[in-house]
């Protein structure tokens, strides 16, 4: 999450990137360390190609949303830094759920 919300300010206050493509920037670069360490912790150790497959799958759901939530959130005066932490609780939540289940589940 520090990834995630520290780029989006940076780009957002110091760049002044408008903050659609900042959010989708932000959430996408959080995206290699996030995959190489929900790997490790979810347990991943099979072929890497259908567990980029299905991460991926995830990532384009998730990014979608995120988009929609920040970006929705601040236009009804929800500050962005707020409905960014927020949507990133709860996805962390699921997506772990889904990472043990689905992501990195054991073939067979």
């Amino acid at each position: 999450m520090a990834v995630d919300l520290g780029l989006l300010v940076l780009l957002v206050e110091v760049l002044d990137v408008p903050l659609a493509p900042a959010t989708a920037v932000a959430f996408l670069t959080s995206v290699a360390v996030n995959f190489g360490l929900n790997r490790l912790l979810a347990g991943g150790s099979g072929l890497l190609g259908g567990q980029a497959l299905r991460y991926g799958l995830l990532l384009v759901a998730n990014l979608l949303l995120t988009v929609a939530v920040v970006t929705g959130a601040e236009g009804v005066g929800v500050p962005y830094v707020l409905a960014k932490g927020a949507v990133v609780l709860a996805s962390t939540l699921w997506n772990y759920v889904l990472y043990r289940a689905w992501v990195f589940a054991p073939a067979g």
